[in-house]
């Protein structure tokens, strides 16, 4: 199978989040050898202007578009994109757009390769008929990537007699990272307190109330506010809770914020509190910025990621006297881990790996 002449970053939209960030980078590193270009469900994320001038970028609808009619649009462009370009690839990532894009691939089935990225385990989601689409559609793409080995196992559950399946972690930017930190932060010059931190979605897998009820139990020993940055549909539950606490003083809910590196680069600690994850791109981040990080023993990646606890404290999951005593012991000093290797997710690498693999995917 010939390498593909051009790659089409197949995503939902450009709005902040791990995904993103990771089609950004890859695409900087697939342009060195290949035509690339993004192709998003809709024209809508403050990322769009991340991407370089010089890389194309198609949009399928409108920002304003309704799901049904995104989905119904997209699917018609895709085919068309597929059945026009059969010598290029498309590397899709999202659980909704690569069923959109696997079912696109059903209906053209000798057109451009497709390759899925997937970054959540099924236990992120409780939906039976995303688990049967799953089961039905995912077979179709030539080849998936799982973000880390769990989820690849998974992806091996659904996969084909044929089709191949690969774990390949996600790319960390030390050098793009370590200049966003040195970006100025108003906010933050204006923030007067140490404190550790967590970055995140506010969803019920994140489980930022474990942490809120975790460092309610320390926080009058503990000089260190928390900093909670993300946004979703738990931030009103969140905040009755901090009050409840009566530390609205001391947690801080900032929202989402475009760029968190200079906080990372400030905080004491890291903290994550899942219950499940794909592959947390935020304790990559935090590991660049040198910090001390907590999480959760959650399937998939926290354990592969701190090297079963080599680069970071694990904890039990739903253990809130377990995270309580970790920050406690790490703000102290009692806990140490080993300096993590950078070098471990190149963006040069994690590309070629990319490359590689796509190369390996065919029509079956």
């Amino acid at each position: 199978m010939s390498a593909p002449k051009k790659i089409h970053l197949l995503i939902s939209d450009m709005g902040i989040g791990g995904a993103e960030r990771v089609l950004l980078a890859l695409a900087d590193e697939f342009s060195n050898s290949h035509q690339v270009g993004f192709v998003c469900l809709r024209r809508n994320g403050q990322l769009l202007e991340s991407i370089r001038p010089e890389t194309a970028a198609i949009f399928l609808n409108e920002g304003n578009a309704s799901i049904v009619t995104m989905s119904i649009r997209s699917l018609f462009l895709l085919t068309r994109m597929m059945r026009s370009e059969p010598a290029s690839v498309f590397l899709s990532t999202g659980t909704g757009t690569n069923l959109l894009a696997c079912l696109a691939r059903l209906l053209v089935p000798n057109g451009a390769r497709l390759v899925i990225r997937e970054a959540c385990s099924s236990m992120n989601s409780t939906s039976r008929i995303i688990s049967v689409l799953k089961r039905l559609l995912y077979p179709r793409a030539d080849g998936m990537i799982g973000v880390s080995d769990g989820v690849a196992e998974e992806l091996k559950a659904l996969a084909g007699k044929r089709q191949p399946v690969a774990s390949i972690p996600n790319p960390v930017d030390v050098v793009r990272l370590n200049a966003l930190a040195a970006r100025p932060d108003g906010m933050l010059v204006d923030f007067q307190h140490t404190f550790i931190l967590t970055v995140g979605r506010l969803v019920p897998q994140k489980n930022t109330a474990l942490l809120i009820d975790a460092f309610a139990r320390i926080e009058k020993s503990v000089d260190e506010h928390l900093v909670i940055i993300g946004a979703g549909p738990f931030e009103s539950q969140l905040r009755s809770q901090i009050a409840g606490y009566g530390l609205d003083a001391k947690i801080h809910l900032l929202g989402e914020i475009s760029n968190p590196q200079p906080w990372f680069k400030r905080a004491s600690a890291f903290v994550l509190s899942s219950d499940s994850e794909g592959y947390p791109n935020v304790l990559l981040e935090a590991l660049v910025h040198n910090l001390p990080v907590i999480s959760t023993n959650c399937d998939f990646g926290p354990r592969q990621i701190l090297d079963n606890g080599r680069y970071g404290k694990l904890v039990k999951v739903g253990d809130v006297d377990g995270i309580a005593q970790a920050i406690r012991l790490t703000l102290e000093g009692a806990l140490t881990s080993d300096v993590w290797d950078s070098k471990l997710c190149i963006p040069v690498e994690i590309a070629s790996r990319y490359l590689a693999f796509m190369d390996t995917c065919h029509h079956d």
